[in-house]
């Protein structure tokens, strides 16, 4: 690690510091961080979170006879100067201390970093044991040597060298062993870490260094790790004439980096690398200078794992998992990156392979799952599907490949499983049908759906009379997602039926939420789709909504389709059901289908909504139709919704020609229910007035 990263980083020089149970203090003068070791903390008697508001506050525990040596401090920080000074300081318990600061100051300007730091020494012990003048002659010394921090130095010149006492706990060996051999410090380093540091010449050039490298104990092997901080002797001739240094022992925190390395970048079941590191891999070949090799990425999931999870337990499905990881490691390249997606789902990248090399792979991963595995006593068998994203790769972003590598693998089940399956451009439709089912059943066991409510309007009075329930995606990547990208995918499948209970259901919910809170009852209407309306329960889950929310039948409202109409004889029995519940029914974006009138004067409908394209049509020569249509559903008995009106002249036509209800951009966009309480507001007020 560089030296400026280690103060710079303000959340890792906690977490070291705080191992090392040091008492350190630092202010970064450009963005304003302050911190303060746990063992400042300590020491110092002050509360961390005191410190980090008011450093000054440190000046207010100093004794008065010594105050005026932190100004001393601060002022060579200040002037970018080292300082080196004893006070004593008065704890919360009237105690007085003796303590050694060693402060400075490191400025990096790529860094944007100016950092004021210091380590205090607590040296109470040592003053109390001798008297002055023994610690004027020999207290630094000891200090130094119960220091757990070796220093040491080089002179170039006379070739001296020093070490500290607590060389001995770090190296295993005696303290004369570094005098008669002063290159034993690099003779005991680690030889894969040597090479690093004898290219090393910054020290020679008279620039400090800092850098981590292992040594192996003469002693006992052990191997530790050093974190080294060499300052260079400059003469006036500008000639580096000596070395000085500290080595402090980091063996705890490289470990503890490793174990969370570890933990980040690799599964911890199989122990191969994971999603993590896959998109680590795939960035560091996008961003590589070599020649790009021909790549495929292969996407495997486990044909039987759930089967075999609810039936023998999760225990055999993780040993399954482990034996068949060794088996798939035995038919790939080491140039080859197998790695953990997710649950049973793996990636396998090849480098520098052909189509036929690829499909030579994927019938070798295939046939080695033919013999089965042996967990525990019992026989077990399963398969693989696989799914290779488009060939050669020219994209090497993650999700891009997942997503294709998914799809393929996908319509390799569809094939019957056991096999493998290459993506194919053509299948880009399908594939967001597929994805978005997918996602929509996820969505819907998280519950990321929300509602928007669209007000109605009186055309003559202004009054709101009811108000249109529409769904809306909270995609937790993609944000809001409008239904028309959503529902025709749902509609193919069974989920609109569960989409459509669950609209019915929360709009009644917070239909009888807003009754509860004294607004005035308002009618809301939820769209029915044809395959929900003929669901065989569909009434009795009419009921058990209205059961459970509590809400009045006539406030709600059911939206149907005319393409509803044209099975007359199954359709008017459901109709009749729901309308003998009190419920209201309305035929929407009437004029776009084929209900005739024969059809539509023999059920009993309460509402007639115009389809927005005939509003459209105002003004226009097609404009005599939406009259027609406007007459009918007053001939019919029924109250008529203008859908989509967005102008003025629009409103005006409508109300001139005996439409009851506007609905639309011009009045209110869709709005979440918190808006729409203005709405409610203002219609009580309205109320009030009339």
């Amino acid at each position: 690690m560089q030296h400026d990263s280690f103060f710079q980083d303000h959340q890792y020089l906690k977490t070291i510091f705080d191992h090392l149970d040091l008492a350190f203090w630092s202010v970064d003068l450009l963005n304003g961080n302050i911190f303060m070791s746990k063992g400042a903390e300590t020491l110092l008697g002050i509360p961390r979170l005191a410190f980090e508001k008011n450093p000054a506050i440190l000046k207010e525990f100093i004794h008065p006879d010594d105050q005026y040596k932190y100004d001393k401090v601060m002022s060579d920080l200040f002037k970018d100067q080292r300082s080196q000074l004893e006070f004593r300081m008065i704890n919360q318990d009237g105690d007085i201390r003796w303590l050694r600061v060693h402060a400075s100051t490191i400025f990096n300007p790529d860094l944007k970093m100016k950092l004021q730091y210091g380590i205090i020494f607590d040296i109470t012990d040592f003053i109390n044991e001798h008297s002055n003048l023994t610690y004027q002659n020999g207290f630094m010394q000891k200090l130094i040597n119960e220091v757990n921090i070796v220093l040491w130095s080089y002179d170039l010149k006379t070739k001296e060298t020093y070490y500290s006492q607590s060389a001995e706990e770090l190296y295993g060996v005696p303290l004369e062993d570094f005098t008669k051999n002063p290159s034993l410090w690099k003779d005991v380093i680690h030889p894969e870490d040597v090479t690093e540091i004898e290219k090393d010449e910054r020290l020679l050039s008279g620039r400090k260094v800092t850098c981590e490298y292992r040594i192996i104990r003469p002693s006992d092997g052990d191997i530790r790790w050093i974190e080294d901080r060499a300052f260079p002797t400059i003469d006036q001739n500008g000639q580096v004439t000596a070395f000085t240094g500290v080595k402090i022992d980091v063996t705890a925190r490289r470990i503890s980096e490793e174990r969370i390395n570890q933990l980040t970048f690799f599964d911890v079941l199989t122990g191969i690398p994971n999603n993590y590191y896959l998109e680590q891999y795939l960035n560091e070949i996008t961003l590589s200078d070599e020649p790009h090799q021909s790549f495929a990425f292969l996407l495997i999931n486990f044909d039987r794992l759930k089967l075999i999870n609810d039936s023998l337990g999760y225990h055999f499905g993780d040993l399954l998992l482990v034996n068949a990881i060794e088996r798939l490691r035995q038919q790939l390249a080491p140039t080859d990156l197998l790695c953990r997606i997710v649950g049973d789902e793996f990636a396998i990248v090849l480098k520098d392979v052909t189509r036929e090399d690829v499909e030579q792979t994927c019938h070798r991963l295939l046939k080695i799952f033919d013999e089965p595995f042996y967990i525990k006593n019992k026989e077990i068998y399963t398969s693989i599907s696989i799914g290779i994203s488009d060939f050669p790769v020219t994209n090497l972003n993650r999700k891009y490949l997942i997503n294709q590598a998914y799809y393929a693998m996908l319509l390799a089940k569809e094939n019957g499983k056991n096999t493998y399956y290459f993506y194919n451009k053509k299948d880009e439709i399908n594939k967001y049908n597929i994805e978005t089912e997918s996602e929509l059943k996820k969505a819907l066991k998280n519950e990321d759906f929300v509602l928007h409510f669209q007000p109605l309007f009186h055309l003559v009075t202004g009054k709101l009379t009811s108000y249109e329930a529409l769904i809306r995606w909270n995609h937790p990547i993609k944000g809001y997602i409008p239904p028309s990208e959503f529902i025709p995918v749902a509609e193919k499948t069974d989920l609109i039926v569960a989409l459509g209970e669950w609209v019915m259901y929360e709009a009644c919910r917070q239909n009888q939420q807003f009754q509860k809170r004294g607004f005035p009852p308002v009618v809301v209407s939820v769209n029915v789709s044809t395959r929900q309306f003929y669901d065989t329960y569909f009434v009795k889950k009419v009921k058990n909504v209205l059961r459970k929310t509590g809400l009045d039948p006539q406030y709600l409202e059911l939206e149907i389709t005319e393409s509803i109409m044209q099975n007359i004889e199954k359709t008017k029995p459901i109709i009749e059901e729901i309308k003998n519940l009190g419920v209201k029914i309305s035929i929407d974006d009437f004029g776009t289908g084929f209900s005739s009138l024969s059809i539509l004067k023999h059920l009993p409908l309460d509402k007639l909504k115009i389809d927005k394209s005939f509003i459209d049509d105002i003004g226009t020569k097609k404009e005599p139709l939406v009259k027609s249509i406007i007459e009918l559903g007053v001939n019919l008995d029924m109250s008529v919704v203008a859908e989509g009106v967005e102008t003025v002249k629009q409103a005006d036509f409508l109300r001139e020609n005996n439409c009851d209800i506007g609905q639309g951009y011009l009045f209110s966009k869709p709005v979440p229910s918190e808006q729409l309480e203005e709405a409610l507001l203002k219609n009580l007020k309205h109320g009030a007035q009339d």
